[in-house]
């Protein structure tokens, strides 16, 4: 299994996020979302996987794959 992490959680970065969960992604295991404003993710204690405004925190996670899902 593909342990991964996905950088943005706005439109695409959450629908990335639901396909993994979901098993639609196939074996992916999502670890990290990094994000550059943790205030504005809502309920983020909801979630199987953390998130993280810190890019070193992010990167020293042992991801097997990084998704870039960020805005401009």
């Amino acid at each position: 299994m593909l342990k991964a992490g996905i950088i943005g959680y706005g439109t695409i970065g959450k629908h990335i996020a639901e396909l993994i969960q979901s098993h639609q992604a196939g074996a992916i295991e999502l670890k990290s979302v990094l994000v550059r404003n943790l205030e504005r993710i809502e309920e983020s204690s909801q979630h199987p996987f953390s998130f993280t405004n810190n890019e070193e925190s992010f990167f020293n996670q042992d991801l097997d794959i990084v998704i870039e899902a960020a805005g401009h």
